[in-house]
């Protein structure tokens, strides 16, 4: 399997996938949650139609529609997916799932996926988002597939939840729904502290390969012996996709490499998207040859990168290492 190359030396910069949020309040308070998600801000449609116009002319295959909490919209985050629609080819959505009567509704089939979370069994789920969210959560979940709509679950893991991953996946096994794992960044309401370490992300992978769970984790790179065949000099070929193959849109119309990588790269209300692109941070990040600590001395800094949201939870800095990395370089 030969990997995607997102960018090399003198490429066009492509956007491949854009997370819009759409609303800056969400109705749970979560504890490990990377933002606060308190302004009360909403894109309004216009506004939301015209970002996802801006994205066409970069290759936006894929946006995903995203919050604080985009079912508190009601009906009309519908006509957010079918705007979507005219511009990008995939539409998805994230939710916490916890509004059960919205997801009764017949329409959820123009969204190519519908990621709910859940982060491990009742107790653990419950102790993160609030007492009775699992449930709501699970019964959204099954209604949802049940009626034909392509569903996963989202795991956000850090160190209170680490061993509950096995369980959670067994009761999602029994639904054939697909389960996706990330890490928890210190930002926000989580704490720093709950951050795995590097022997923990070794054990985190170590399941999530005998599981059968899906990550988008640029460290998992270590764990596919045949994609690293594949690694070609100055070209990002995979791994952490902040600023190279991603972005992420906030109500107010402020960009960020992606949605736990909350550094400010520009507005939309007073620069171009192509300004924006050109910024000294997403420019820095499309050079992994800036990259240091271990991550800038690894040889498979361009197919990896490490995870930048977490460099820059952890050093203030978004070219510092990944500090859950286990590999010694």
């Amino acid at each position: 399997m030969i990997l995607t190359i997102f960018k090399c030396d003198g490429d066009e910069q492509m956007i491949y996938l854009c997370i819009i949020e759409i609303i800056d309040n969400c109705n749970l308070r979560c504890k490990h949650c990377y933002n606060k998600f308190e302004s009360n801000h909403i894109m309004d449609l216009e506004t939301f139609e015209k970002v996802a116009r801006l994205l066409k002319p970069y290759e936006c295959s894929t946006i995903r529609i995203s919050g604080g909490e985009p079912t508190l919209l009601g009906e009309s985050i519908f006509n957010y997916g079918s705007s979507a629609l005219k511009y990008a080819n995939h539409v998805e959505i994230t939710t916490n799932g916890v509004l059960e009567d919205i997801f009764s509704d017949g329409r959820w089939k123009l969204f190519s996926n519908i990621q709910i979370s859940l982060d491990g069994t009742e107790k653990i789920h419950d102790s993160i988002r609030g007492q009775g969210t699992y449930r709501k959560a699970f019964n959204s979940l099954v209604k949802l597939k049940s009626s034909g709509n392509k569903v996963s679950v989202m795991m956000t893991v850090g160190r209170y939840n680490l061993k509950s991953i096995t369980d959670l996946r067994k009761e999602l096994s029994q639904y054939d729904i697909p389960m996706y794992i990330e890490r928890i960044t210190g930002t926000g309401r989580a704490d720093a502290n709950e951050e795995l370490t590097s022997d923990e992300v070794k054990y985190l992978f170590d399941i999530i390969s005998e599981y059968d769970i899906k990550t988008t984790d640029p460290l998992y790179i270590f764990y596919n012996d045949k994609k690293r065949e594949y690694l070609i000099e100055n070209c990002i070929m995979g791994g952490c996709s902040a600023g190279v193959s991603a972005l992420c849109i906030g109500p107010n119309l402020d960009v960020f490499p992606c949605p736990r990588f909350r550094i400010v790269c520009g507005n939309l209300n007073k620069l171009s998207l192509a300004d924006i692109l050109n910024s000294e941070v997403i420019t820095s990040l499309n050079d992994r040859d800036l990259l240091t600590g271990k991550c800038g001395r690894c040889d498979n800094r361009w197919i990896c990168g490490g995870c930048r949201a977490s460099a820059y939870a952890c050093d203030k800095s978004f070219l510092a290492e990944d500090t859950g990395c286990f590999i010694n370089v």
